[in-house]
């Protein structure tokens, strides 16, 4: 689960990175209506950092009581964020 858990902190990081690239060179916009201002600036990087390790900590707590749950979740989270790093990046070389 610690991996799991690393793993999802990593992936989300490097989509913030990722998106911040694309919409300073206006190769792309952020769709999520909360962030969407925030792009370009350091509160950017703060809330998302804030708000990746919440979550990490939410699915540790999850974790204690159904195992199944919480894994089940942090798995399908990393893939759907694997899934979008991937597909954003992908930008930079079309």
């Amino acid at each position: 689960m610690k991996t799991l858990l690393f793993s999802l902190i990593v992936l989300n990081t490097a989509d913030s990175v990722v998106t911040h690239f694309l919409v300073e060179l206006n190769l792309a916009r952020e769709l999520n209506p909360f962030l969407a201002n925030l792009v370009g600036q350091p509160a950017f990087f703060i809330f998302k950092a804030v708000g990746v390790i919440f979550c990490a900590l939410i699915l540790w707590r999850l974790y204690q009581k159904y195992p199944r749950v919480a894994l089940t979740t942090n798995s399908v989270l990393c893939v759907s964020y694997t899934a979008l790093v991937l597909w954003n990046s992908s930008h930079f070389l079309l």
